[in-house]
């Protein structure tokens, strides 16, 4: 059976913060599974992910808010056994905001 990975987006989110910056507003997490076929992980791994607590608490915490947000699987592709086992893969979430990127051309445009 096929092993393969996923990295998965969020976006729509509303999650407030404890220390005053800026609500988060998406994210960027990876998973691995096995499944049959490619059609079969989409799904097993969509799934899962969407039932984790801490997935399914940032919804609620975003519906609450008033926003609408939603998971996609952004990237999957198959993997070996070894890098099933040993591979790296980012189970936490890269959390991001709606405020301009600090290394943006916008931000420098005040600057002389």
């Amino acid at each position: 059976m096929p092993f393969y990975q996923c990295i998965f987006h969020g976006q729509r989110f509303h999650i407030d913060c404890d220390d005053g910056d800026p609500p988060i507003c998406g994210f960027y997490s990876g998973r691995k599974t096995f499944a049959p076929d490619e059609t079969s992980a989409h799904a097993k791994l969509l799934n899962t992910f969407r039932s984790e607590e801490r997935v399914e608490a940032m919804m609620e915490q975003s519906r609450e808010a008033g926003a609408d947000p939603y998971v996609r699987i952004t990237e999957l592709f198959e993997i070996t056994l070894w890098g099933y086992l040993f591979g790296s893969c980012p189970r936490g979430f890269i959390f991001y905001d709606d405020s301009p990127d600090e290394t943006s051309e916008d931000s420098h445009e005040n600057e002389e």
